[in-house]
């Protein structure tokens, strides 16, 4: 069966011939499996990750292009047949391959770090807002009454 496979280490995206098993898939991944749909989405396709990658202390990852996030190690993509079971991969190699980024641990942080200032710089919701705002009367309302408090000590000191 033909898979499309991502080597996050060497950077690479090369076509193999599986039977399709999940301990083939286990081996490309380098442990339990889970599948991965978006930037996959409307192509009949996924791709299988290692369901434990995050806790082995990745060092490189890959990101699908419209994906969710970066993905740690190595990924293994296969077509679904209409009941669900795995089917040779059809995706042209060139099109898989230009939609894949390689990443190190230091873009990732750099990924988040930018993923996360965008989602405090959009709007949030006005039960959000508000919580904060509140947050935020209340803090001035703490450092006020310890300004009014060290005043009053210090007076009563003198």
């Amino acid at each position: 069966m033909r898979a499309i496979v991502i080597d996050a280490e060497q950077r690479t995206v090369h076509e193999t011939d599986i039977d399709g098993e999940l301990h083939s898939l286990q081996k490309i991944v380098g442990g339990l499996i889970t599948p991965v749909y978006p930037g996959l989405e409307g192509t009949g396709h996924h791709a299988y990750v290692n369901d434990e990658g995050l806790l082995n202390n990745p060092q490189h990852f890959f990101m699908l292009k419209d994906g969710h996030q970066p993905l740690a190690g190595n990924g293994v993509i296969l077509s679904t047949t209409h009941d669900g079971d795995e089917a040779p991969a059809t995706l042209p190699l060139d099109w898989v391959k230009e939609r894949i980024a390689f990443m190190d641990v230091r873009a990732v942080h750099r990924w988040i770090d930018q993923h996360e200032a965008r989602e405090t710089s959009a709007e949030m919701p006005a039960s959000n807002a508000a919580k904060k705002e509140a947050w935020a009367q209340q803090h001035a309302d703490t450092e006020q009454a310890i300004a009014e408090g060290q005043e009053r000590g210090g007076r009563s000191r003198e």
